[in-house]
């Protein structure tokens, strides 16, 4: 029981320590998504997290779920619809761009970077081709 009430009250410490930020954010007039990152990283495991009654293992996953629900909520309700008419198109490229890329770099990262698996290269294991004991490559 002890360690439920442990990780109700550190999930009630964290989101308010948020709120707290990002209201001081408000008035030094920085963005409150940065107080939250500042925050977030403040309670991380290497700082105060290792104070903290419990493992960041229990807690980090959901807390991390509920703190990019929150700040996704914010910035999407600080955009009007006269900002996403005008800048819809560019939005649109840009979260594409950003997804493409990421994609690109992953997968150029795999088959420059990885390690040769079980003898076989990653563009083989993706092909489908084998590589015979004679170092051939076949179908």
């Amino acid at each position: 029981m002890y360690t439920a009430h442990a990780h109700i009250l550190l999930l009630g410490i964290l989101l308010l320590s948020g709120l707290f930020a990002g209201q001081f954010a408000d008035k030094v007039g920085i963005p409150r998504v940065a107080a939250y990152v500042l925050i977030g990283t403040l309670f991380s495991s290497d700082l105060l997290g290792q104070f903290l009654p419990a493992r960041p293992s229990d807690w980090a996953q959901p807390l991390t779920h509920v703190a990019l629900s929150i700040i996704a909520f914010t910035i999407g309700g600080s955009i009007t619809t006269a900002q996403l008419q005008r800048m819809g198109k560019s939005m649109i490229g840009i979260a594409l761009g950003e997804s493409f890329g990421a994609m690109l770099a992953v997968f150029m990262g795999l088959v420059l970077l990885s390690p040769q698996l079980d003898g076989v290269s990653f563009i083989t294991k993706v092909s489908g081709l084998k590589k015979t004991q004679n170092n051939e490559i076949t179908h």
